[in-house]
């Protein structure tokens, strides 16, 4: 279906047992997609889970042959050495990337696979933030923390530089506020100048480290809406893609940036104020949600009025939250209830949509 003019909706028949549609043209210069489809639940009925992009090469020999992409290719290779090997080394790259597998192919072994390596890791923040993922992934509450809100701008160590990004990515997402997020927006901008400017991409970051940074650059690329610094990110990972590979124990965090940079993201578009308690419960719910693909994008009806305009999203519903995986978005949400449920109608819908 085509969209309509600006700002224009149109709603089907609802009285029809059929898919209900919302239609609003899309921005042009905007990566939010604005076609909103609203659907009947018993339309949904035939639907399943969404075909696994990554399944195992051996099923087809000719597969890596015909792939031009390194990253794709990457996530395939990384893939199948993990499913095809009961011991591989255990990190929190291994079990995030084991889960994001899962969400893509809902097929157990892959959750059980989480499971195993994650037993074998010693405790630590991170590995306990991984750990509560993987509770969620297999329908339990989780630990129910946020990330910290609060992180250092200013270190010359670059270890600790691409350390502070993450968290304050992650600070961003959960937190909403429009001072967090320009706080990770300036790390991100120097951050990319840096490797801009430099002869050698790589700076004098691990490749560990860095495989995560452009991950990160990547995911603010999308929160901010700089596309130059998702080709940055792009440029960041390939400077250390093959390196990556080389090893078991960074091959995962390689893999998981890649995936992320090959496939849409599921976008959480939460539209209102920080302070809103209604908007705050669906914020969090949104962040707690089972879903290695989801980006949260908080955008404030003030704050961001000039991008909220061109994205065209209807500020006068706020507060509201919109799912949106490439062209296809919900209805606007204004409860947690049923979140996840509506999140994989929306994967289920786009898996289905011709390219």
């Amino acid at each position: 279906m085509k969209p309509i003019s600006r700002r224009s909706w149109v709603l089907a028949d609802p009285e029809k047992d059929t898919v209900r549609s919302v239609l609003i043209q899309a921005g042009v210069t905007g990566f939010i997609p604005a076609v909103l489809i609203h659907l009947g639940l018993q339309g949904l009925a035939a639907a399943g889970p969404p075909p696994d992009p990554f399944p195992d090469p051996s099923d087809k020999p000719k597969l890596v042959e015909t792939l031009p992409n390194p990253g794709e290719l990457a996530v395939r290779r990384v893939a199948a050495a993990m499913r095809s090997r009961p011991h591989y080394p255990a990190t929190e790259s291994a079990v995030e990337f084991a889960l994001y597998l899962y969400a893509v192919s809902r097929a157990e072994t892959d959750l059980e696979m989480a499971r195993r390596l994650a037993e074998e890791l010693e405790d630590s923040p991170g590995v306990r933030r991984v750990r509560s993922r993987l509770a969620r992934a297999g329908g339990e509450a989780g630990d129910g923390e946020g990330p910290p809100l609060e992180f250092k701008l200013e270190t010359d160590n670059m270890a600790d530089r691409l350390e502070v990004l993450e968290i304050a990515v992650a600070a961003a997402m959960f937190s909403g506020s429009p001072e967090i997020i320009g706080k990770a927006t300036h790390l991100a901008r120097v951050l990319v100048e840096e490797i801009s400017e430099a002869e050698d991409p790589r700076l004098d970051a691990s490749v560990l480290e860095y495989c995560k940074a452009a991950r990160r650059v990547w995911e603010m690329g999308f929160i901010t809406g700089h596309d130059t610094w998702k080709k940055t990110a792009k440029r960041m990972l390939a400077a250390v893609l093959t390196e990556a590979l080389e090893s078991e124990t960074i091959a995962p965090a390689a893999a998981l940036a890649a995936a992320r940079m090959e496939t849409y993201p599921v976008q959480m578009v939460l539209i209102g104020s920080a302070d809103d308690p209604d908007l705050r419960e669906l914020r969090q719910a949104s962040y707690r949600l089972f879903e290695p693909r989801k980006l949260l994008l908080n955008l404030d009806p003030i704050v961001d009025a000039t991008r909220l305009e061109e994205l065209f999203y209807p500020v006068e519903l706020a507060p509201v939250l919109f799912i949106c995986v490439e062209s296809i978005c919900s209805p606007p949400i204004n409860t947690a209830e049923g979140l996840e449920a509506r999140v994989r109608e929306i994967l289920d819908v786009a898996s289905g949509i011709p390219e």
